[in-house]
């Protein structure tokens, strides 16, 4: 890409994707490799994959997401939060359980409770979102 830095972007619309890689191309600084309309697919989209120099956010992605799942929900709760740290840890259901002397039944219904009120299926995705939400570090992530 000869010196110019790779950037991933994050924009509600493909107008408003269009307008941000115009503007960052635009400067001879960057080229957009790759676009998405919203973190949960950006994490499962890329998780694993060589990373871009540079993650572009428009913020209304953000204020749109979080306004969806504030209608699907709320927030994720306190136990949900355990939870998901487990999950983004790498546990398994029995052995989250386990560990919070819990039910494996429970814990499967706050798992489905977790991708509701979120929108997040994979594994992958769960634990980026953990560390994107400051749940976890990645020092944690196995």
């Amino acid at each position: 890409m000869g010196g110019k830095k790779s950037v991933v972007l994050v924009a509600p619309s493909d107008s408003v994707a269009r307008d941000m890689k115009t503007i960052l191309e635009d400067s001879g600084e960057f080229v957009v490799s790759e676009v998405f309309h919203d973190l949960p697919t950006l994490a499962e989209a890329r998780l694993g994959n060589d990373e871009p120099d540079l993650v572009v956010i428009d913020q209304s992605s953000m204020e749109s997401r979080q306004a969806e799942s504030s209608s699907e929900g709320g927030e994720l709760s306190a136990r949900e939060k355990e939870i998901l740290v487990c999950v983004a840890k790498g546990m398994l259901n029995k052995e989250i359980a386990d560990k919070l002397c819990l039910s494996i039944y429970t814990v499967i219904t706050h798992r489905k409770n977790i991708t509701r009120k979120i929108g997040i299926k994979t594994v992958a995705g769960l634990t980026v979102y953990a560390l994107l939400n400051g749940l976890i570090d990645m020092s944690t992530v196995q």
